[in-house]
């Protein structure tokens, strides 16, 4: 995966490379990352990061109580 990675910071652009940085700060996803890295504005990038974070945690929250739920109507 190492390697990986640094082949991918050679070949992507400054601004994705910031969104790699990003994404080891906060801890979350790649696939996060791919999404806010076409937009130019780094606040506008942080901030759709953050969002999208909140959103799937709020979403994970939600499967983890369907889960719950679903074990005990068993």
């Amino acid at each position: 995966a190492q390697i990986e990675d640094s082949y991918a910071r050679r070949t992507m652009d400054p601004q994705r490379i910031t969104a790699w940085k990003l994404a080891e700060e906060y801890g979350c996803s790649r696939l996060l990352v791919s999404m806010v890295a076409p937009i130019r504005n780094i606040d506008v990038q942080v901030k759709a990061l953050e969002s999208l974070m909140q959103m799937t945690e709020a979403k994970g929250k939600r499967l983890k109580k369907e889960k719950e739920i679903y074990r005990r109507e068993k």
